[in-house]
């Protein structure tokens, strides 16, 4: 159900996006790395950048209204904004 994250309790705050210069948003994609998988990202207009199958791990760029089909794919488990490196420079 759609508008009712305030009355679920999620945070709302805002997100940074990245962006490619397709509009596609950056997203991690938490499942077995697999052919098929890919092979759904790209036919959901998407772009895989790098894959982990250590951390069942698929980086990948897709427009923010398919997001919601690939997460009924049964294998995926999680999507969100990858994590960013971080140093520890003073």
């Amino acid at each position: 159900m759609r508008g009712v994250a305030e009355e679920k309790g999620v945070p709302t705050e805002p997100i940074s996006l990245k962006k490619d210069a397709k509009g596609r948003v950056l997203i991690d994609i938490r499942a077995p790395v697999t052919k098929k998988l890919q092979a759904l990202i790209q036919s959901l207009k998407g772009r895989v950048v790098s894959t982990s199958q250590r951390d069942d791990s698929t980086i990948a760029y897709l427009s923010l209204g398919r997001i919601e089909k690939l997460a009924q794919n049964p294998d995926v488990k999680f999507i969100s904004t990858p994590a960013e490196a971080m140093t520890n420079q003073r």
